[in-house]
């Protein structure tokens, strides 16, 4: 199956791919206060939209997303043509892996749900920690266990417990590691049954209007597992939160 294919499928019409509102990350957008010489990257930048708010909330000129999917970097740069924002905004079809970003760089740092872009979000914390200058900001959005995990829950994610933290566990890591906390939102389950339920509709709906698409049958099967997973144990155990951290590195 195309994975990437899949989630594009997935995730048509949403402008952010998580399942925090815009009102609540607009609400983090009003709280970075840059300026025009500021720096920002985001890992994972996806489908663009939060970069292109930025550029539009902020005269900042030097934004710069990498994401190695061909098919959001195609929505991303039709966004930023749209609106007027090329030559702001700068997109690196790589792996994080494959780009480097020189160490105290950068003044803000953002990494929704792209943890796995850079091992966990220890490694998140770690590398956002060298690239950022002293005092600069870390808008990370992360899991978090509402309740301890059942295993069968654990199988099907196919990851440890130790995957994820408390909502309150994953700011304490944060602050062990050198963070200070500014802010911190939730999903609540409101906008996680509107996301989940955007989701499993997406996927129902194209394998209906296109029964000859060759993946159907594993679309279909895919979506109606993560379907009873989300109403069996996802629903009551997963959650997501968004935080901004100023990096607390000497002369922070």
């Amino acid at each position: 199956m195309n994975s990437e294919r899949f989630s594009h499928i997935a995730h048509s019409g949403m402008s952010y791919h998580n399942p925090l509102s815009p009102t609540k990350i607009h609400r983090f957008i009003d709280l970075l206060n840059l300026n025009e010489t500021s720096r920002v990257t985001e890992i994972g930048s996806g489908p663009g939209e939060l970069l292109c708010q930025i550029a539009q909330r902020y005269k900042t000129k030097s934004i710069l997303g990498i994401d190695p999917s061909e098919m959001s970097n195609e929505i991303a740069q039709s966004r930023i043509k749209e609106r007027g924002l090329n030559g702001r905004i700068t997109l690196i079809k790589k792996k994080i892996e494959d780009y480097s970003i020189e160490e105290s760089s950068q003044d803000c740092v953002i990494a929704i749900g792209a943890s796995h872009a850079l091992g966990d979000y220890r490694g998140v914390l770690a590398a956002a920690r060298a690239w950022l200058k002293p005092g600069g900001l870390l808008l990370v959005g992360e899991g978090y266990w509402k309740q301890s995990p059942p295993e069968g829950y654990l199988e099907f994610l196919g990851c440890p417990q130790e995957a994820y933290e408390s909502f309150a566990g994953t700011i304490k890591l944060a602050e062990e590691l050198g963070w200070h906390e500014l802010y911190s939102s939730v999903t609540n389950q409101e906008e996680w049954d509107e996301y989940e339920g955007r989701y499993l509709y997406n996927i129902e709906e194209h394998v209906h209007q296109h029964p000859d698409d060759a993946e159907a049958e594993s679309y279909v099967a895919k979506i109606r597992r993560w379907r009873r997973a989300y109403l069996t144990w996802g629903r009551e155990t997963l959650g997501f939160s968004l935080h901004l951290f100023r990096n607390g590195k000497a002369g922070a």
